[in-house]
């Protein structure tokens, strides 16, 4: 149990940790080749440039899929705030056929088709309801749930984490949250892996249910405690192997995949 604990705080962690790429072009993969067998609610390839918009984010096939809990649609919006202002945008989609999760990162100054604002002045001028129904037209797609997190909470969950050894550094995890969105920090994979091995620690294993139970009582979200439960419980059937995070572009940034993290990959 502590093991799935420990999964789900990194899960939630890797959602934060991503880097932009001002250079080169995002690297294909046997998931933009294999998109019919691993179609999720949004479908990842590589990202166009902004002028010529997400055309090749689809929305779901029409097949029926067995009633669930966990969102019809299986979207969840996923806010990083600060002072009312946007600091990251994920969408969070899980295809309950497939059983393959994926996570999408959306630049604030992405302009979006159709939009003479980016999504950062979207969301600040016109609130959360606009914003995610502007969200639902790019992607011709619904996203029914939310989860906001406010800078305040990440900085107290950081703390709650403390520090990490990095490569022999000594690094305030509220740093490689902040480090890692500026784009200073490159290395995803050692960053998920100083945070497991700080998470099995001895001294930390008895922590994790409160850092869960934490982030549960401070986030702000439509989604009900039975719904989170539901969610945790379809953890250990999800083909987190196949768990991909992509980054649409903005001015000066290509996006990017991060490693995939699995849980069989925890020490």
């Amino acid at each position: 149990m502590k093991r799935l604990f420990i999964f789900i705080i990194i899960l939630f962690i890797t959602i934060f940790i991503f880097n932009p790429v001002k250079t080169g072009e995002l690297k294909k993969t046997p998931l933009k080749s294999r998109q019919k067998e691993q179609t999720t609610g949004i479908t990842l390839a590589v990202p166009l440039s902004v002028k010529e918009g997400i055309k090749n984010y689809i929305a779901p096939s029409a097949e029926p899929t067995p009633p669930a809990h966990f969102c019809p649609n299986q979207n969840i919006l996923l806010l990083w705030t600060e002072k009312g202002g946007l600091k990251a945008i994920t969408i969070i989609t899980y295809n309950p056929r497939t059983k393959i999760p994926a996570l999408l990162t959306v630049p604030t100054r992405t302009l979006l088709p159709g939009e003479t604002l980016t999504t950062g002045e979207i969301y600040a001028r016109k609130g959360l309801s606009t914003f995610t129904r502007t969200l639902e037209k790019a992607f011709n797609t619904q996203i029914p749930h939310y989860i906001v997190i406010d800078q305040t909470v990440v900085e107290q969950f950081s703390r709650r984490l403390g520090e990490v050894n990095l490569k022999g550094e000594t690094v305030p995890v509220i740093s490689i949250f902040e480090d890692t969105l500026a784009g200073r920090r490159l290395n995803d994979t050692d960053l998920v892996k100083a945070l497991v091995q700080k998470l099995l620690l001895p001294g930390e294993m008895w922590k994790v249910p409160g850092h869960l139970s934490f982030l549960v009582q401070n986030i702000k979200t439509n989604l009900t405690l039975p719904v989170l439960l539901d969610i945790f419980s379809k953890l250990p059937a999800m083909k987190l192997n196949s768990l991909t995070k992509v980054s649409l572009p903005s001015p000066g940034v290509t996006g990017r995949i991060l490693s995939q993290i699995t849980q069989e990959s925890l020490p």
